[in-house]
């Protein structure tokens, strides 16, 4: 097996911990290695064959670390760049690395890329990190509350648990308990936090719809039909958002800048900030077709019998495959 590892998973925190494990394991048979983290938005074609390549005068054995990167996705606004970066790996893969491991990390492991059929074929050691089923989820949750001296009952442990947030979100909740001197959680103590992730879960859907992500969206939908919210719910929030979405493109289309169109829009700064990293993806045409849907789905579930989880599954569908 070689030194290089190819990781997958869609759960920061499960690939992180995997990436930091694999880390401390090489660290117990190299002395004091160098651990290097290549940042993939920034870093040229060039810059990363560099970095591959290069031999480190304070140690005698190199990390190197990338994570989540242009050229392992399916789709990608630099998917024009994957050919030059296939050239670096095999120059990379046709070397001597004994002095060097390679990690990369990668949402979701596409089988048809050219590169990750080349790992392949130099024995990478592919890694999935899967993400934690509930009863394992409750588990690690009573680990850290034992961690911090809490108490909680399995009911506030299942709440917890199915509130749909992430482990970091979790842990820092956890985290914030413990600074508090909570003794005893209680669902008392969870009634405003939950109240806040629902809110947080409904613009992680509507950004995923906006990102035309459809695996995300429609995790992001289960969890919250699990949570007990509503159709008509979904429809309102994701009608406001789109509202909101058709000023950003409609201001960005006549140039205005983001400090204008905070102005004109009256949304805050990070809104109009993540709205402008989508404003490509949605022609009018689309955007229009869109608010349709909207209304056709809602007239639906007001006046017919159809289920209306499967109706709001195929709105996303149709939204994320327009």
């Amino acid at each position: 097996m070689s030194n290089v590892y190819l990781l997958y998973g869609t759960d920061n925190y499960i690939v992180n911990k995997t990436i930091n494990d694999k880390i401390s394991e090489l660290e117990l048979i190299h002395d004091h290695p160098e651990i290097v983290y290549v940042d993939d938005d920034e870093t040229t074609i060039s810059q990363l064959q560099d970095m591959l390549t290069y031999n480190s005068l304070f140690a005698f054995f190199r990390i190197v670390v990338i994570k989540n990167p242009f050229w392992l996705k399916k789709t990608g606004r630099k998917s024009g760049k994957i050919n030059e970066v296939l050239e670096v790996f095999k120059s990379y893969f046709a070397q001597n690395n004994l002095a060097q491991a390679l990690i990369v990390s990668t949402e979701e492991l596409n089988q048809t890329s050219p590169i990750v059929k080349l790992f392949k074929q130099n024995n990478a050691e592919i890694m999935e990190c899967q993400s934690l089923n509930k009863i394992e989820l409750m588990k690690w949750i009573k680990d850290r509350l034992n961690d911090k001296g809490i108490k909680a009952s399995d009911e506030v442990v299942g709440l917890l648990a199915d509130s749909g947030q992430d482990m970091y979100y979790l842990e820092n909740l956890l985290e914030k308990f413990a600074l508090a001197k909570v003794a005893n959680l209680t669902k008392e103590h969870l009634q405003n936090e939950l109240e806040t992730i629902y809110e947080v879960k409904i613009f992680k859907l509507t950004d995923a719809l906006l990102a035309r992500n459809l695996k995300s969206a429609l995790q992001v939908l289960h969890q919250l039909i699990e949570q007990g919210q509503t159709a008509p719910y979904f429809i309102a929030m994701i009608n406001n958002q789109f509202i909101s979405f058709a000023k950003v493109k409609a201001a960005a289309d006549k140039g205005y800048n983001k400090n204008q169109i905070e102005q004109v829009t009256g949304l805050k700064s990070f809104v109009v900030r993540n709205m402008l990293n989508h404003v490509g993806k949605f022609s009018w045409p689309e955007i229009w077709q869109l608010f349709e849907l909207l209304l056709e789905t809602d007239i639906k579930i007001k006046t017919t019998s159809q289920d209306n989880y499967i109706l709001m599954e195929s709105l996303v569908i149709k939204i994320c495959n327009k």
